[in-house]
C-alpha cells in the first residue's frame, strides 16, 4: 500500500482563535494520511501561535479508534501519564474516557490520547461540536463539520489495510492466539515466543503506585520480515498507562516466525496476544 495523503470536504474556515468561551474553529481540511500500518485524519484549528491539532486514527481492526489532541507544550511530561476526562457531543451528557498524554520534547509538542469506540463517533456524525474537560490540561470545544464523511473515508482505508495485511473480514473471531501448529504445504499465520518481551522495569511507575493491574488484549500487524508495524488496543485493561506500554513493548521487542502462504513465502499477516500486567513481586 502506498502512502498519499488526501484532504477532505470542505473550505477552510480562516478563523482567529475565539475567546476561551468560544469553540475553536478548525482553520484547514480534514487531511487523512494512508500510510502501510494505518490511516490518521488530521485538523489544525485555532491561530498559529496557539494552534491545536484534532486528530483520529483509525486501525486495521477493533471497533476502537483514537482521538489526539497535539498542542505547542514545554516539556515537563517526557514519559506517558494517564489522567480521566470528559467528553461531550453538542448537548449531550458528558462520557467518562481516559487520556494518556506526554511531551514531545524536540518538537515541543503536547500529545494527549484516548481509545474510543468507533460507533460513539458514528452516533454522533452530525454533531456541531465536541468538549473535551480534564481539569488542568484540556478544556476546549472543537467545532465540528465533515464527521460523516471522514468516518467513511476511514472505514474504506481500515478495509483498505485489512486486505493489505491480509487480514479476514471476520478476522477478531478467527485470529489464533499464539502460538499455532506449522503444517507442511499449508499456509500459517506468523508465530512467536512472547515469553520475554516484557521486563520487570516495564511496569509502569504510575499504575504500580496506584495498585493498578489488568489484562490487556492487543493486535498486531506483523510484516513480512517478523517485525511489528503496528499495535492496537482491541480489549483495554481498564488502565491505559498498561495498554500503551504494551503496544510500545511489543513494538520495540517483539520479533516473529513470519505468517507464510502454502509455498513457504513469507507474508503480512496479524495477530492477536494477550497481556496480563501483575504487581511486581518486591
Amino acid at each position: 500500500m502506498r502512502r498519499l495523503t488526501t484532504a477532505l470536504l470542505g473550505a477552510a474556515l480562516m478563523i482567529p482563535q475565539a475567546a476561551a468561551a468560544e469553540p475553536l474553529q478548525p482553520t484547514a481540511r480534514w487531511n487523512v494520511d494512508i500510510s502501510e500500518a494505518q490511516c490518521v485524519a488530521t485538523r489544525p484549528y485555532g491561530a498559529a501561535s496557539t494552534a491545536l491539532t484534532l486528530g483520529v486514527k483509525q486501525p486495521a481492526l477493533g471497533g476502537i479508534v483514537q482521538l489526539i489532541f497535539a498542542s505547542p507544550h514545554a516539556s515537563t511530561a517526557p514519559f506517558a501519564i494517564e489522567t480521566g476526562a470528559l467528553l461531550s457531543f453538542d448537548e449531550d451528557p458528558p462520557i467518562k474516557i481516559d487520556l494518556l498524554f506526554y511531551d514531545v520534547l524536540k518538537a515541543g509538542k503536547r500529545i494527549l490520547l484516548a481509545n474510543i469506540p468507533r460507533h460513539l463517533l458514528e452516533e454522533h456524525a452530525g454533531a456541531r461540536l465536541m468538549t473535551i474537560h480534564s481539569k488542568g490540561l484540556i478544556e476546549q470545544q472543537f467545532a465540528l463539520s465533515d464527521t460523516g464523511p471522514l468516518l467513511k473515508v476511514l472505514g474504506d482505508c481500515g478495509v483498505d489495510l485489512r486486505h493489505y495485511w491480509n487480514i479476514e473480514d471476520d478476522a477478531e473471531q478467527k485470529f489464533p492466539l499464539l502460538k499455532e501448529d506449522k503444517q507442511p504445504g499449508k499456509a500459517h499465520h506468523a508465530t512467536a515466543d512472547l515469553s520475554n518481551v516484557l521486563q520487570a522495569s516495564d511496569y509502569p511507575g504510575q499504575a504500580a503506585l496506584r495498585g493498578q493491574a489488568g489484562t490487556v488484549r492487543l493486535a498486531l500487524l506483523v510484516d513480512d520480515g517478523g517485525s511489528v508495524a503496528d499495535c492496537t488496543v482491541i480489549e483495554t485493561s481498564g488502565v491505559a498507562v498498561l495498554d500503551a506500554q504494551g503496544c510500545q513493548a511489543m513494538r520495540n521487542r517483539a520479533r516473529f516466525e513470519p505468517a507464510a502462504d502454502a509455498t513457504g513465502k513469507p507474508r503480512r499477516d496479524g495477530v492477536l496476544v494477550r497481556i496480563r500486567w501483575e504487581m511486581p513481586s518486591d
